[in-house]
């Protein structure tokens, strides 16, 4: 027996160093001050060699105030509970209340399209043209999250093109959306990445309209809606406070230009009857115009939208909530537009003989300059109201109701800018200011309107599914609250699906 005390002293001895000396922060400990023939035994060693009709037997398993030798370890000190955070947070892992708060609809990023513009001559509004821009609140949560998701959106008269204040055409806009968000930071932080896929008005658009000689030609809307890439954003997201009923995170989307530049060609051959004497009984000139230009807008700009998330729920009813997102856009740099071309218009007589030529064109390697877009501020308010809830259910396990105010505005006052032709006559006469102010401004470049204002109201149903409840359906509503022209649509339409790892 006294061999085996003496093992089992020696092997309490070495717990002791190896527990306590670490958490002091005491240097390696050197095991050469033990004899080297000495085998350390752990006190279940002792215990497992020891036999019932030993003494000592009785005395290590029927003492009710033994510990194993793990009690002697330093307690780890307490730390925020954010800290502890898994790294692959979970839906099942987190707050329940808090977790349990849906992803938000969100709305389209249009209302604020720069236009490619002329006096009296037409109006292009394209995604490319900064009209495809991010809101972070769509498909979006406060808190970071590990999931892939898929989300389809159908916009009805969502992009407009005017030509010769005759010819109109609303396009719709239908949107694919893939995207996935991974956490790290122990789930306090998440990077997500979307790739948008839109079948939209295609890139490479056209008009031609010749109405001077037969066969009349008239085909204002040449190309119409073609499936293209859009342009792919990413989302940084940081957990800054998550409490027993409310979290607050902030992070920065950006938006790359992976979209395809836009090009326009435009071709016109008319014939006006002008009143050159007023009050003449009819009139009394002729104008013979040809028109060949070409249009080129590349898609430079990348998009910076810092943003504030969070979300709540009240102590005494966690079947409620609110959510909410604030965002910021700013456009880090300008895009390029380029115009080629050239026209000239004849005025004749009533008798088709020639009076004057008007020329207006561009130089050979044409004219460019640069575009600008506003900047934006979004406002995006959501509640809901779990309406059932059963664990046990086989298919849906959660129901919820969703109701959200999107309210868009621009924060900054529209920068247009023009490429002026030149004007010459033959035979040369002094050209009036009104020809010269309106060829200054053929081809204007920027939003329309000199301030845009948008609200929309969206509501749906969010559907937890499956075996453990973790893939969301999302069918959503969206309605313009505005009206007139400054309104981005007519109806949207979402349905997004989502799985939570």
């Amino acid at each position: 027996m006294g061999v085996h005390a003496y093992r089992y002293l020696a092997g309490v001895l070495c717990a002791l160093v190896c527990c306590i000396v670490p958490a002091a922060n005491a240097q390696e400990v050197d095991f050469s001050l033990f004899d080297e023939s000495l085998e350390l035994w752990s006190p279940y060693d002792v215990a497992l060699s020891a036999t019932p009709e030993e003494p000592g037997f009785a005395q290590i398993f029927e003492d009710e105030a033994f510990e194993p030798a793990q009690m002697l370890a330093p307690q780890a000190r307490q730390t925020p509970r954010m800290a502890q955070r898994p790294r692959r947070s979970a839906v099942t892992r987190r707050n329940q209340s808090l977790a349990s708060v849906p992803f938000m609809i969100g709305d389209t990023g249009a209302g604020t399209c720069l236009t490619i513009g002329g006096p009296q001559t037409f109006a292009i509004e394209h995604p490319t043209l900064s009209c495809s821009r991010l809101n972070v609140s769509e498909n979006n949560t406060a808190l970071p999250t590990d999931r892939t998701f898929v989300s389809y959106r159908h916009f009805k008269n969502v992009t407009d093109v005017r030509l010769l204040t005759v010819f109109e055409r609303n396009y719709n806009v239908d949107r694919y959306l893939l995207g996935t968000e991974r956490t790290f930071f122990d789930g306090m932080m998440s990077l997500e990445m979307r790739l948008p896929l839109e079948r939209r008005l295609t890139s490479n658009f056209g008009s031609n309209v010749s109405v001077q000689n037969p066969p009349f030609i008239v085909d204002p809307f040449i190309g119409g809606r073609q499936n293209e890439l859009g342009n792919v954003s990413a989302m940084l997201k940081a957990l800054l406070v998550e409490r027993q009923t409310w979290a607050l995170s902030a992070g920065l989307g950006v938006t790359v230009p992976t979209a395809r530049d836009f090009t326009y060609g435009y071709h016109l051959d008319n014939v006006v009857s002008l009143e050159v004497f007023p009050g003449a009984p009819n009139p009394d000139t002729l104008q013979f115009t040809i028109e060949d230009f070409g249009v080129t807008v590349s898609n430079d700009t990348v998009f910076l939208a810092p943003f504030l998330a969070w979300q709540w729920i009240p102590k005494k009813n966690d079947r409620f909530f609110h959510q909410g997102f604030f965002q910021i856009e700013v456009a880090a740099n300008p895009s390029r537009a380029h115009v080629q071309g050239g026209g000239v218009s004849t005025f004749a007589d009533l008798a088709s003989v020639p009076i004057l030529d008007l020329f207006f064109d561009l130089p050979p390697e044409g004219r460019g300059t640069d575009i600008f877009a506003q900047s934006l501020m979004r406002l995006n308010l959501g509640c809901g109201y779990v309406l059932m809830e059963n664990p046990q259910a086989s298919c849906i396990k959660r129901l919820t109701s969703l109701l959200e105010l999107h309210y868009t505005q621009t924060i900054q006052d529209p920068n247009q800018t023009s490429v002026p032709l030149d004007v010459s006559t033959f035979p040369v006469v002094p050209i009036p200011p009104e020809f010269t102010d309106f060829f200054a401004e053929a081809f204007t470049f920027g939003n329309e309107r000199a301030s845009t204002s948008i609200v929309n109201v969206a509501t749906g149903l969010t559907a937890n599914i499956g075996s453990e409840g973790r893939t969301i359906v999302t069918s959503g509503l969206i309605l313009p609250v505005t009206q007139g022209g400054q309104r981005a649509f007519d109806l949207e339409y979402n349905l997004q699906v989502q799985r939570l790892y």
